[in-house]
């Protein structure tokens, strides 16, 4: 070690060539999480619910009002959406076709038509459409009591169920095949609410066996009607998605409800009854999450060993969440890993609002940052939900462009930037980037993630450029002033503050050099560590003066491999980590 006066010089002079790079983050948060892969690409499905213009009536007989569909399309698009999910046959109220006999024996005047048409419009825009076939108010009786005899017999009965599959959902998926709005088709909203074992009152109910079979055998129709096409169905809670009893209650649910203010039961009820339009109790709607008996219906193994076909099973699963449900039900409150499922996961209802301790603007970065492969909002038809949403949307788009862009040219650079132009000598700044699916991507030459971010800390004005390649070649530079600080130290040569320098050349073969400063006489010691916490060199170990230093390890005797590497300096501690390549 030379004297600080020398050593900041000798510094100064070195540093110039490298830029100090402190933590790669390989996997940026949107990256290594699950992705739905629409048009060859493998996006996070950013948008909201229609899910409707006109309920149950905008596919078949009547009128479709494209005209509004166009506007939502537009608007959805502007704000950075890429996607949204749309009701199709919904109660049956105007498809599929019904027979004499209460059969369905087709699509219905239109209905395929209509439902081209607003998919046509969907991709002008080059939005997807997740198409949602059936809600559980196909067993309403409020509808019609006819309308849901049949449609329970549709469920119930194989001859029924099969009348509708080969008469109805081939002929439509037959003829949309290959669309590229269609994310995937969605074969129920909710069935659980139609139920023996969690249906709502007011309702016609079927065994979950009986929806088990119906989806099993719908999404096998659909993969071999349209090999390409995916296929999903909306649980209504976690309750029948996992097998992970996360809603196990501290109190039973009568100590919970004894507990609770009367305002809060009436608020919970009046918020169930503006979502689904009809009322329950509040004791029926918290019922659900009260149990720890989570069982998911919609595994491969489940769907067909209820309905026997082998390419009955989901491409990936969508969930819907409302906070009455609580935290430990909550995709906004745990992670995607948390519900242990080996699919994709889209949460596909939820309200735009503070949520348990969430702000509105976090919504969609908690998801996206915990796994989950998209979400939308409920729902567009409601001015104040899209005016929520439109935020949450650019958002994403600005920050997470890959994850959110439906069309994108491998080589193409969506953002790199610093978060800052100017830091003092020794103090970090991140700097991220962003680059189209499938670009071949260097930060300073290094293979880097097409979206990633890492921490530097320029000891001078230092350049960083991010290059790519692939359908087109891009390169874009950043530059970062390093300025000394004003510690009111007359030479301008002592260090306002402890600090790690990262290692240069990294990766390094078999020297590298290691900067670090500190503001006062300190007692400094400076080791490395393998991976298993094992003291490999003691590089530093002594009373040093206030001052910059620099100096190298030579780890000719030390095998290839990962390395760290700690200051410790009076209360200061910092770990850097390098990597032996020969």
């Amino acid at each position: 070690l030379m004297n600080p006066t020398r050593l900041m010089t000798t510094v100064r002079l070195t540093v110039c060539v490298f830029s100090l790079l402190v933590i790669l983050h390989a996997d940026s948060p949107s990256q290594s999480k699950s992705r739905i892969e629409f048009n060859e690409v493998p996006l996070f499905m950013s948008g909201a619910n229609i899910a409707w213009v006109n309920f149950a009536a905008d596919l078949g007989a009547g009128t479709t009002n494209f005209t509004r569909f166009a506007a939502f399309f537009d608007s959805v698009k502007a704000n950075g959406g890429n996607s949204m999910r749309f009701w199709m046959h919904t109660n049956g109220s105007s498809s599929p076709e019904y027979g004499a006999d209460g059969r369905v024996t087709g699509p219905g005047a239109n209905t395929i038509s209509d439902l081209k048409q607003i998919l046509d419009l969907a991709w002008e825009r080059r939005l997807g459409l997740l198409l949602s076939i059936w809600s559980f108010d196909m067993m309403g009786t409020s509808y019609s009591s006819e309308k849901a005899n049949w449609n329970r017999t549709l469920l119930t009965d194989a001859t029924a169920r099969t009348a509708y599959l080969q008469n109805c959902l081939v002929p439509m998926v037959q003829a949309l095949a290959g669309h590229p709005a269609i994310v995937a088709w969605e074969v129920f909203n909710e069935a659980e609410g139609m139920s023996n074992e969690f249906g709502w009152g007011g309702f016609l109910h079927v065994p979950m066996s009986d929806i088990q079979i119906f989806v099993n055998q719908a999404a096998g129709l659909i993969h071999r009607a349209d090999p390409a096409a995916k296929v999903t169905t909306g649980a209504e809670g976690f309750y029948a998605l996992t097998d992970v009893n996360s809603l196990a209650k501290s109190a039973s649910l009568e100590e919970r409800l004894e507990n609770m203010p009367a305002a809060e039961k009436a608020g919970i009820e009046t918020a169930f009854a503006e979502r689904y339009g009809f009322s329950q109790p509040v004791e029926t709607i918290l019922g659900r999450t009260a149990s720890a008996a989570n069982y998911n219906y919609y595994t491969d193994s489940r769907l067909i060993a209820a309905g026997g076909d082998p390419d009955g099973t989901l491409d990936f699963y969508t969930v819907h969440y409302y906070q009455w449900a609580g935290t430990q039900a909550s995709p906004l409150h745990q992670p995607f890993e948390h519900w242990e499922l080996n699919k994709p996961l889209i949460l596909a209802e939820f309200y735009a609002q503070p949520t348990l301790g969430l702000d509105t603007e976090e919504l969609y970065r908690v998801l996206i940052d915990n796994g989950y492969a998209g979400a939308y909002t409920w729902q567009w038809v409601n001015a104040g939900q899209q005016a929520a949403t439109k935020p949450l949307l650019r958002d994403l788009f600005q920050n997470y462009p890959a994850d959110i862009l439906t069309e994108q040219v491998p080589g193409e650079i969506f953002r790199f930037q610093a978060s800052a132009p100017e830091v003092e000598i020794g103090q970090p700044v991140t700097i991220a980037w962003s680059a189209a699916y499938g670009s071949s991507v260097t930060f300073n030459g290094v293979p880097v993630g097409n979206q990633a971010d890492t921490t530097v800390t320029p000891l001078v004005t230092t350049e960083y450029t991010l290059a790519t390649t692939g359908d087109v070649n891009s390169s874009q530079t950043i530059t970062v002033n390093a300025v000394v600080a004003d510690v009111g130290d007359p030479t301008g040569l002592l260090p306002a503050s402890y600090g790690l320098g990262q290692n240069y050349p990294n990766p390094f073969n078999p020297a590298t050099t290691i900067v670090y400063q500190i503001p006062e006489r300190s007692i400094v010691r400076l080791n490395v560590y393998d991976v298993m916490g094992r003291e490999i060199a003691s590089l530093v170990n002594e009373e040093v003066p206030a001052g910059e230093y620099s100096l190298q390890w030579d780890a000719s005797t030390v095998p290839t491999g990962v390395y760290y590497y700690r200051l410790q300096a009076g209360d200061f501690t910092e770990t850097r980590k390098l990597l032996l390549m020969r």
